[in-house]
């Protein structure tokens, strides 16, 4: 086996696992819109009783005080949309500063730090 870096050419394979994805009745994945400009994503993969999250910023908005407001409203959206989750897990990179701030400012506790990566959880209620 030999890793490579993805380039343009593996656009189209993205495309087509991504399509996956979306089949996926355990994956959630939200589009944050404003005025119909992409502002960045959301996806919640969730298993059991517990959702794993991810997001982004477009890089059009990033630096604007958004991450915050679009990790809320996305937890506000998976507590509805998957009633069975009640933990919420994010894996933040060590020096993704604004994040961990998002993520400690939205009650989330801090489970575990390697040298890469902070896990924090949020446990939800009823």
């Amino acid at each position: 086996m030999v890793l490579r870096q993805a380039n343009i050419n593996d656009c189209e394979l993205y495309f087509e696992w991504f399509n996956d994805k979306l089949k996926d009745s355990n994956s959630y994945l939200y589009i944050a819109e404003n005025n119909q400009d992409i502002i960045g994503q959301v996806r919640f993969d969730c298993k059991n009783e517990k959702a794993v999250m991810d997001y982004s910023i477009s890089c059009d908005y990033r630096g604007k005080s958004l991450g915050r407001l679009l990790v809320a409203r996305a937890l506000e959206k998976i507590k509805k949309d998957c009633l069975g989750v009640k933990i919420i897990e994010a894996k933040v990179k060590v020096d993704n500063i604004a994040s961990r701030k998002i993520f400690l400012g939205l009650n989330f506790n801090n489970q575990n730090t390697t040298e890469q990566v902070v896990t924090y959880q949020l446990l939800l209620l009823g």
